[in-house]
């Protein structure tokens, strides 16, 4: 019922938008199972030069609840786009995508500024906080573009009659469909259908609430077994974990979610993997299904086994960005394995180190 009143809306606006009757173009798209394919961008490129006097509008990115809403946007070149924070904790939203590079540090509410999108390509955005969120805007010289809903289809209307190129896109497209030519007459409705080749890509699941963020409120199984003091760690060089990798001295213990850290995805930074020879120790790995820490006795248990003998002392924390690595801090402390004086952080962490193609990096 939503699907069939969804169309009907759809067709009452394109009989009611525009006193020249325009043609409008509905493309169903599925996947190579034969599943109508969400998020899937519909661009009918106009041929020669474009005489639509449309005007790119302001588009709204929203983060809510610890995701991007939507996951893709198309929108025109020249349109800006607003990034609320709904959510109560900070995001850092930020993109490395040529078309667009850009940075908004820890914020909530309204985002200090609009950005402008005025090069045409696919930006990928995610949060430097959060390495599950993840989100694409594809931008086109083209005001004529729509995007697949659940059911797998999108409308174009409003289209002049013209030739037009029409193109297809989706952000986890092995194989997208070949372009076609079509030529649209006054009043066309059209139905075409199209299919994509997709890589399937598991969905990371959010930790909870209580412990997806270092700033949030920690609960403890056994308060005494914090220091009632601010928590320290020494700050470690970048220059320094490279000239100390490989040797007894050094023990680096990555907090990334296993996928990230094995190079499987990475939905933030340029390059996907590892420092070599680091650990790998998930941060939420230290808490209780209730958000809660583990016990001191089961923290230490969990260390020593990956640890496997190494002197603690020597361990340096790091994450993508140093700041999902200060739950292992914690934890460390909270087993009775570091204290201040010896815990060292590298908070550039992987953002930093893949930054630079000359240092090892390493995948698995």
């Amino acid at each position: 019922m939503h699907i069939r009143l969804q169309r009907s809306l759809w067709f009452a606006a394109w009989m009611l938008s525009a006193s020249a009757p325009a043609a409008v173009i509905e493309v169903n798209v599925y996947d190579q199972g034969n599943k109508p394919l969400a998020d899937a961008v519909v661009v009918l490129q106009r041929a020669g030069p474009a005489k639509s006097g449309n005007k790119p509008k302001r588009a709204v990115i929203e983060q809510i609840d610890r995701d991007f809403n939507p996951f893709v946007s198309v929108v025109q070149t020249g349109t800006t786009v607003a990034f609320p924070n709904r959510d109560p904790m900070l995001h850092h939203l930020f993109s490395f995508s040529q078309a667009k590079t850009f940075e908004i540090k820890l914020y909530r509410g309204e985002a200090p500024r609009d950005l402008l999108f005025d090069e045409p390509g696919v930006v990928a955005l995610g949060c430097n906080i959060h390495d599950w969120m993840e989100a694409y805007v594809l931008v086109v010289d083209s005001p004529y573009h729509a995007k697949t809903g659940s059911q797998g289809n999108a409308f174009v209307i409003n289209l002049p009659a013209g030739d037009y190129r029409l193109w297809f896109w989706h952000p986890h497209q092995k194989k997208p469909p070949p372009p076609q030519t079509l030529r649209v007459a006054q009043s066309d409705k059209r139905q075409l259908t199209t299919r994509f080749e997709i890589e399937k890509r598991p969905r990371r699941d959010k930790p909870p609430m209580q412990v997806d963020h270092p700033t949030a409120r920690l609960k403890l199984t056994e308060p005494a077994s914090l220091p009632a003091q601010r928590v320290q760690a020494a700050l470690v060089a970048t220059h320094t974990v490279a000239d100390n990798l490989g040797r007894p001295i050094q023990t680096l213990i990555d907090a990334r979610g296993a996928p990230r850290f094995r190079g499987e995805v990475e939905p933030l930074d340029p390059v996907a993997g590892h420092i070599p020879g680091a650990l790998n120790r998930p941060f939420n790995q230290n808490m209780t299904p209730e958000g809660k820490f583990k016990s001191a006795a089961e923290l230490r248990q969990e260390f020593e086994a990956l640890l496997a003998g190494r002197d603690p002392a020597t361990v340096v924390h790091h994450c993508g960005s140093g700041v999902s690595a200060v739950p292992n801090i914690l934890a460390m402390q909270i087993a009775g394995l570091a204290d201040a004086s010896q815990v060292g952080l590298y908070a550039g962490s992987w953002s930093d180190w893949c930054s630079d193609a000359s240092r090892p990096m390493a995948q698995g």
